[in-house]
Parts: C-alpha cells; sequence; structure tokens
C-alpha cells in the first residue's frame, strides 16, 4: 500500500517565508511542518508513506498512489479541495484532516472519501486498517484526547530536510482559556496536556541528528504554561546545545523564565497582546491574562534580557473605531517592539466570535481563501470594511517602511537586543557579514540596499536574522496585499468578498 500525506500550498506568502530575499540567504521555506509528519510517525511501518508539502515541490497526480491524505487550515481549504478532488476522479480515495475539516467535516466529506475529526492519535491506524479491508467509514473521531505520555517522534525524515530553515516542535496541547477569534481550545481540547520532557529530548536529538543544529519554533500557544516545568525543559536545552528558538508566550510570563530562555538562547518571542484597549481586550475573552496595564512591563523585561519581541493585534472588534490605528502605533513605538503584526479579525469557523456574527448575520464571505487575517469578511461595528481594511494595510506598510522598521530594530541592537557577542576582529573580518554587504550593493532597490549596509556597519553585531525577518515583513506586507497604496482607497473587491 502506498500513502501519500500532502501539505497544501499557502496561495498567499506568509511572513516566514523567506524566498521573497533569495538573493540574500538561501533559497528556503522557514518552517518545517508538523502535522503530517506526526500521521506519518503513526501509519504502520508496512505501509510505504511519502510527503509532499505543495510549498517546495508540486502535486504528482499521476503517481500511483492508493490512499491521500492532506491537512488543511481554513486558508488552504479550497487548495486542499481541489488536490482532493483531483485525486478523487482519478480513483484514489482521500481523506481529510486538520482543523477546518474537524470544525466542518459535513463540508469537507463533499469532498473526500473520509474526514479525520480532531486529533488522529487515537483513530489513525483504525482508519488504515479499515481501508486495507475495504471498509473506510466517513468520519473517524476519538472519544478521547490523545495521550501525549506515547513517545511519537514525527517523520522528518520523510521531508526534503534543505528546504527548510527551521523545525516546529510542540510541547503542550490544549489551552484552558476561550479567546472569541481562537480555535485552538476547540481543536486541542481545554486545559493544558503536556508531554514528557524525556519525549521531548528524544525529540530534539532526532533533529540533531537529521542536521538541524537549532532554530526551532515552540509552537505551544503558551510556551511558559508552567513555570517550574519550563524551567527544567530550559535546563535541557542547555545540555542538548539548542540555541537560536522562538516561542510564544503570554503576557503573565514568570520572569525568572524569561531570563532561562535568554541564557538558553531565545531569540525572540511571539506575544498575543490583541489590542491596547482593555474594554477590546475584554471582550474577546482574554482580560484574565491580557492585563494592558502590564503590556510595557513584559515587553521591557523582555528586552532587557536581550530578547526581540513580535507583538501581534488584531483589528476590527466591535469596539474598535479608527482611533485604535493610532493608539497601537504609539504603543509600538513607546515600547519599541521590533516586529509589530496587525491582523484584521477573522471569523474563523468553530470561533467564539463566528457563532456571533452568524447570529447577527454579520459574515460577509465564505471564501476561505480569503480567511487570510488580511480581508474584511465581516460587516463591522464601529467603522467601515474599507476603512478597516485601508487602515491596517496602511499601518502595516508604515512598520515597515525602511526607515521605520531601521529605527526601531537600531534602538534595540544598541541596548543589546538581537545582537551576537562579536570581538572587533569579528565585527570587520566576519565572512557572512562581507558577503551579504556586497550582495547589499548589487541590490537595484537602493533603499533595500542602504537599510541593509546601515544595519550591518552602523550597528556593533546585529543578529542577521533580524535583519532578514525585517525584509520579509516588509516584503510580505508590500507585495502580498490586493495593491492597495497607503495613500490610495482600495477599490471594494480587494478589501472585501460576498
Amino acid at each position: 500500500m502506498k500513502l501519500k500525506l500532502i501539505i497544501p500550498k499557502s496561495e498567499r506568502r506568509f511572513i516566514n517565508d523567506h524566498r521573497s530575499i533569495k538573493e540574500l540567504m538561501d533559497n528556503k521555506v522557514w518552517f518545517a511542518p508538523i502535522s503530517l509528519p506526526i500521521i506519518a510517525a503513526l501509519t504502520p511501518q508496512e505501509v510505504d508513506v511519502s510527503i509532499t508539502d505543495e510549498n517546495i515541490e508540486p502535486v504528482d497526480f499521476n503517481e500511483k498512489i492508493d490512499l491521500v491524505g492532506i491537512s488543511a487550515s481554513t486558508p488552504l481549504a479550497m487548495r486542499a479541495y481541489e488536490i482532493a478532488e483531483n485525486f478523487k476522479n482519478r480513483g484514489v480515495k482521500v481523506v481529510l484532516g486538520g482543523i477546518h475539516p474537524s470544525v466542518l467535516p459535513d463540508e469537507a466529506i463533499g469532498h473526500a472519501d473520509a474526514v479525520v475529526i480532531g486529533e488522529a492519535e487515537n483513530v489513525w491506524g483504525e482508519l488504515i486498517n479499515d481501508f486495507l479491508s475495504g471498509r473506510l467509514k466517513s468520519f473517524y473521531k476519538s472519544s478521547t484526547k490523545a495521550d501525549l505520555k506515547k513517545l511519537i517522534i514525527p517523520r522528518w525524515d520523510l521531508l526534503k530536510l534543505d528546504s527548510y530553515r527551521a523545525f516546529l516542535i510542540q510541547t503542550t496541547r490544549g489551552c484552558p482559556f476561550n479567546c472569541s477569534f481562537c480555535s485552538v481550545k476547540a481543536f486541542f481540547g481545554d486545559g493544558y496536556r503536556f508531554k514528557p520532557i524525556e519525549n521531548l529530548i528524544q525529540e530534539i536529538k532526532t533533529l540533531q541528528k537529521l542536521g538541524c543544529k537549532g532554530n526551532f519554533f515552540f509552537v505551544d500557544d503558551n510556551f511558559a504554561s508552567d513555570t517550574k516545568r519550563t524551567a527544567e525543559l530550559l535546563s535541557v536545552f542547555k545540555q542538548l546545545g539548542v540555541k537560536n528558538w522562538t516561542a510564544q508566550i503570554s503576557v503573565n510570563t514568570d520572569e525568572r523564565v524569561l531570563k532561562l530562555m535568554a541564557d538558553c538562547g531565545c531569540s525572540h518571542v511571539v506575544i498575543g497582546l490583541e489590542s491596547v484597549s482593555q474594554k477590546t481586550v475584554n471582550s474577546m475573552n482574554k482580560g484574565s491574562v491580557n492585563r494592558v496595564e502590564y503590556y510595557s512591563r513584559v515587553i521591557n523585561r523582555v528586552h532587557f534580557y536581550g530578547i526581540g519581541v513580535v507583538g501581534s493585534f488584531i483589528v476590527g472588534h466591535d469596539s474598535d473605531d479608527k482611533t485604535v490605528f493610532g493608539e497601537i502605533n504609539k504603543f509600538v513605538y513607546a515600547n519599541n517592539i521590533e516586529f509589530p503584526l496587525v491582523s484584521i479579525l477573522t471569523p474563523y469557523p468553530g470561533t467564539g466570535i463566528a457563532k456571533q456574527f452568524q447570529q447577527e448575520n454579520r459574515i460577509t464571505c465564505n471564501n476561505w481563501r480569503n480567511y487570510d487575517n488580511t480581508t474584511v469578511c465581516f460587516v463591522p461595528r464601529s467603522l467601515s470594511g474599507e476603512d478597516l481594511y485601508y487602515y491596517t494595510n496602511k499601518i502595516n506598510k508604515e512598520f515597515y517602511e525602511y526607515d521605520n522598521l531601521y529605527y526601531r530594530l537600531s534602538r534595540s541592537w544598541k541596548k543589546g537586543i538581537l545582537v551576537k557577542k562579536i570581538n572587533i576582529f569579528g565585527y570587520f573580518f566576519n565572512k557572512k557579514k562581507l558577503k551579504l554587504s556586497l550582495l547589499a550593493l548589487k541590490l537595484k532597490n537602493k533603499k533595500k540596499s542602504w537599510f541593509i549596509l546601515k544595519s550591518l556597519w552602523l550597528m556593533p553585531s546585529p543578529k542577521f536574522y533580524s535583519i532578514f525577518l525585517g525584509l520579509t515583513l516588509y516584503d510580505a506586507f508590500y507585495n502580498n496585499t490586493s495593491g492597495a497604496s497607503s495613500s490610495k482607497r482600495p477599490e471594494r473587491k480587494e478589501w472585501i468578498t460576498q
């Protein structure tokens, strides 16, 4: 039996795809996927299993395959359905899974032969056996959540490892909170479930044996949810030589953990700030964790330990009017958030906000391709959809204009944030630095060239990654929109689809 697992291609450039600046660095996608390598590890050894990441290589529809498994989030659902139908038309059985099919299984089954609802650990073996015996069922759903104490090492070896710059690792699943915009709880359940640290050691060692020496992204909804366990995990990182890694943390992260994270090579953290209005945060059901009065304090502590901040905000809530953009802008520069990200509220299926908008008849778009955090898919209450799109697009572009980006990064670099230790010899004779400078001089875009050269030579020793991430975000916001400039209103078709 031949099983093909497929990751649909993202049709819009995502912010950590560095291929847009491939003239400056290796032509790679930033993150290796984790979901399908886990499915591959659950597959019986007698099954010939392979993985195709469509972001790396095209799907071969003519390949002789017995069963296809496709994982899809909401923005990738339409492409997943296209792939599924193409194989079905060729007589190949198709299974759909992931968060979108799990939330909308009746929709997904219209494009597949079977749908896995929720976590697959407890049902995948049954599905394979049913397929082999010719009695594949339409739906597979476990009555219990996966036992994370069982050692399952993802089959990363089935990926084209040289095509990725970093690897995702999950140390927990679930979330005890019920944020209106988030679907984590709906998929992974209420409360945190923890992987044993011994299992995580085996996962990291496996990646290291495959050639991955660092660059991990810990995808937990809150990496530091348990202070004692996190401290124990970080001591393991140090023993294993893990460095240059990223994690998501919450506003209430213990300062002792921040210090340990810095000591163990954490480069930057992602913090879901969501809003600078406590009223808006409370309306999201996130007020018990996100206290706006503590935002500046935690950002200052993160910076104190030399760690950069990716701060995410969501706009479009009922209490958000045009003034929210000025408030976010003021907060970002007051706290010098290096990488701010402003997203449009998106009513993802299964979330509380989607249920609310459905009841109020405010959802205007059911084309899942537009559920990308940059398109208005509902009727806002306190500002027009056109203004929501326009000002979100405008503020993101202004944040990543080269002069503004350099201003924030240089302020942090001068304070020892996002910098590397280097001696005077290394400052002048670093081969990578010299090579990047020569490449910058060859760029046709002189503003980009000048930004790179200033960053490299007017600052002591910035981490190259901080420069690359800034360039990638510039490209995402300037070349990945519907074409509306910051000085011109978009046409209606550019910001909303009905």
